[in-house]
């Protein structure tokens, strides 16, 4: 029922924004292309974290890793019909919910501990022509003393493969 909740509406949203789907290489208007996406490619850039510790709050700015390879993430199989993907990251692979708009391509995932991760691809350009990323993390560690360490990163996505 969710599955067809989301449908209806993003279609209805779909509806109120003219856009074109159809892909060339002289037309290369952003939101046509991510939504004729099947294959994506994010880098993050930069971010902060927060822990909450002893009833206070800490944010600091957080590259994500110190490993470079650790800061791509792909999604894969995207199927906006169906309202999924695949991402594979750094911890390995998950099936994501998504959803589009004319704001983006949004996903959603639980993470095994039962945090949420959401990331949003939209259909803003750098000088390069990749598209703006963001990912929060809602970060959820219970090894004997439970941790909540809330992260928002910043980057930019290329698209590897077209529908």
């Amino acid at each position: 029922m969710q599955l067809f909740l989301r449908t209806i509406i993003t279609t209805a949203l779909l509806s109120l924004t003219p856009i074109s789907t159809s892909y060339s290489q002289d037309n290369k208007e952003p939101l046509a292309l991510l939504l004729s996406a099947k294959s994506i490619r994010c880098k993050i850039e930069s971010g902060y974290s927060t822990s909450f510790t002893e009833g206070k709050f800490k944010s600091d700015k957080d590259s994500f890793s110190s490993k470079e390879e650790d800061k791509f993430l792909t999604f894969t199989n995207i199927n906006i019909k169906e309202g999924t993907a695949l991402s594979v990251g750094n911890a390995g692979s998950d099936k994501t919910l998504l959803t589009a708009t004319p704001a983006g391509l949004n996903f959603m995932s639980i993470t095994v501990s039962g945090g949420l991760v959401t990331a949003t691809i939209s259909p803003n350009l750098n000088k390069e022509g990749k598209f703006f990323y963001t990912t929060s993390r809602h970060t959820y560690i219970n090894f004997g003393k439970p941790i909540n360490v809330p992260s928002q990163y910043y980057g930019f996505c290329e698209i590897l493969e077209l529908q």
